[in-house]
């Protein structure tokens, strides 16, 4: 399983540090609000909680840590390290299949800071840009400066992007449809749709930008979001328009421009296609009544 776990405020970063010890026991009470990413760097751990469940943790495994019950975290190996962050934050973590994993993060269904992490961590292996991350932000948390307190919240974003990054990846990879260069290939189409929305999108275009065949690029695209490429840009630009009736109090033709769909009566189609509700109805919806 995977854990979806959404930022509800700006998280307040508690302590960052790296630790090591020869005789690894400590107990935890509850300690609400507070997460921990933690790199256990060396030294195989367990917990054990009130009701008598256990849980592993492997070396050279990054983990999320709650405080929702009061546990002991011991190990029996003869020397322990890890680096660790702690924050503050209220929070909410949701569970997810490899599938709804998948589907949620194409979808981005939330308007809340949010990052993915396996519960059975994330593999050191292949992801040591992630510990170069969590190690910058130690060291800058150490400083006496001021300003290094923004510094450190930014790289926190960036550590959490770069676990969750990492965590999808490995979902993709899991199933085995697409090798690591067919997942590079599936993620820089998607990056080039979402920058040429406005303009005409081919399969043969994007194929082409890419150097690979137009074959080969759908099979790629439909393992990496499970939809065929024409769906997907119809959907993306069903959604940017949305954005932009409601933002920008745009015209429906203003709109469908800026998002590539220059006949009107075709937008409105699409829209009702993707949507279930006509455009008229949308904005009568979302339009605050006095």
């Amino acid at each position: 399983m995977y854990q979806k776990v959404e930022l509800l405020s700006l998280p307040q970063i508690c302590f960052a540090h790296a630790f090591a010890s020869e005789h690894y026991h400590f107990d935890f009470p509850v300690m609400e609000k507070q997460l921990e990413i933690s790199l256990l760097q060396e030294g195989d751990t367990f917990r054990r909680y009130d009701d008598g469940r256990m849980e592993f943790f492997p070396a050279e495994h990054f983990f999320l840590s709650t405080y929702n019950e009061p546990f002991t975290a011991q190990s029996r190996a003869a020397f322990c390290r890890h680096i660790t962050v702690g924050l503050s934050s209220d929070y909410r973590i949701t569970l997810l299949t490899r599938e709804e994993l998948l589907a949620d993060c194409q979808r981005r269904s939330s308007t809340f800071p949010t990052f993915y992490i396996s519960d059975e961590g994330l593999e050191l292996a292949g992801n040591t840009a992630c510990e170069a991350l969590l190690s910058r932000l130690i060291d800058r948390f150490a400083l006496p400066d001021a300003e290094q307190a923004l510094y450190c919240t930014g790289l926190l974003y960036e550590l959490l992007g770069a676990i969750s990054g990492a965590t999808v990846r490995a979902a993709v990879l899991e199933g085995g449809g697409l090798s690591p260069a067919g997942l590079h290939y599936a993620q820089r189409a998607v990056q080039y749709i979402a920058e040429h929305l406005s303009e005409k999108l081919t399969v043969e275009g994007i194929a082409e930008y890419l150097g690979i065949s137009t074959g080969y690029l759908s099979m790629l695209f439909k393992a990496y979001t499970g939809a065929s490429i024409v769906r997907y840009v119809n959907a993306a630009r069903i959604e940017k328009l949305r954005e932009l009736l409601l933002s920008r109090r745009m015209s429906l033709r203003q709109a469908g421009e800026s998002v590539g769909l220059g006949d009107e009566n075709y937008c409105s189609r699409l829209f009702r296609q993707y949507t279930g509700q006509s455009v008229r109805d949308f904005l009568r919806q979302h339009t605050p009544r006095h």
